[in-house]
């Protein structure tokens, strides 16, 4: 192992879970500079990709951004949730294949007003069918529906748009907080805080199952410390509330759980010491990547964004394995570029 390379790794909620699910896969998305004679040029434009429940998901936090904007601005709430989505929909689809365009041409990769990233089957050229993209269109509608149709919209209004932290813009810096002297980063979809209670929101593109709830619950714990160690909020006075949009609208309001947030705190500073102590040194300038093991769930290398580089889905071990499944899809959904 090497000393510490400056600066130090960052932590972020999706950095940390994907480390958990695939070290290897950290080391591409995040150092790809130090990986030992690949050719960094591809990579480089694969830590851009996104897999479709990526997509979805962006485009959903997009919509819901743009509803809770005109909110503010007209002081109702907007009545074509549906186009609004379908609109955003498409733009993020157009991007996509723009991008990948402008690579092929070796020009200037483009850049999403909206923070949307293209799509990874576009760059492997692994072509949509109507049903897949249907599909997709169908459940980027139905979160933007559901969270009209909710009672998220009326909850919301209750409150001065002076207590509204969120959405971001993709154009504003993330949220950070310092943890005993190590730089975390937060980025939660929405907040209500007020002098009394403090509500941290988090919508959910993806279906409800024992998995997710309880990334979910890890996330909003994540982003109670945030509002602890950056707002000065006390524990006590807030209340974690995901959303899950989609088949139907799941809405859930809890405490923090104090013990959980101690825990989480172990848990981050004991990653950023694992990282620091993994990453080379000045003296070594390229990883082991005997350090870095790939996963083995072989359907997350099968839709790894990194697929056609890092070689994990070529293993022999690998071939004829299954598609990702629905745990899976919920790990393949946690791309970092962009997301913090």
């Amino acid at each position: 192992m090497g000393s510490q390379v400056l600066p130090g790794p960052s932590i972020s909620f999706t950095r940390y879970k994907t480390y958990d699910e695939c070290p290897r896969r950290w080391l591409y998305q995040y150092r790809s500079s130090l990986l030992p004679g690949a050719p960094v040029w591809p990579v480089e434009q694969q830590r851009k990709l996104a897999p479709w429940q990526t997509f979805a998901g962006k485009v959903v936090d997009a919509a819901i951004g743009e509803i809770l904007h005109r909110y503010k601005r007209e002081g109702k709430w907007p009545e074509d949730a549906r186009k609004i989505a379908q609109d955003l929909g498409s733009r993020g689809w157009a991007f996509s294949k723009e991008w990948v365009q402008k690579v092929k041409q070796h020009a200037s990769w483009p850049k999403s007003e909206h923070g949307f990233q293209p799509l990874d089957r576009h760059y492997y050229h692994e072509p949509f069918t109507e049903d897949e993209r249907q599909a997709i269109r169908e459940r980027v509608v139905r979160c933007a529906e559901n969270f009209i149709q909710s009672g998220i919209p009326g909850f919301i209004s209750g409150f001065d748009p002076e207590c509204w932290r969120g959405p971001r813009l993709p154009s504003e810096p993330i949220p950070q907080f310092d943890l005993d002297g190590v730089t975390v980063w937060a980025a939660p979809d929405f907040a209500l805080v007020t002098p009394e209670i403090t509500y941290l929101i988090d919508w959910k593109t993806g279906a409800l199952h024992g998995t997710s709830y309880h990334s979910a619950m890890t996330q909003l714990h994540w982003y109670a410390l945030f509002a602890t160690r950056a707002l000065g909020v006390a524990p006590e006075s807030i209340r974690l509330m995901p959303v899950w949009l989609y088949p139907e609208v799941e809405v859930e309001e809890m405490p923090v759980r104090v013990q959980d947030l101690e825990d989480l705190q172990e848990q981050i500073l004991d990653r950023y010491r694992l990282l620091c102590d993994l990453l080379p040194g000045v003296e070594r300038l390229a990883a082991d990547l005997e350090d870095w093991p790939h996963t083995s769930r072989a359907s997350l290398c099968k839709g790894c964004v990194f697929r056609q580089s890092c070689g994990g889905a070529t293993r022999t071990a690998l071939q004829g394995s299954a598609e990702p499944d629905e745990e899976d899809e919920e790990v393949l959904a946690a791309e970092a570029a962009g997301s913090g």
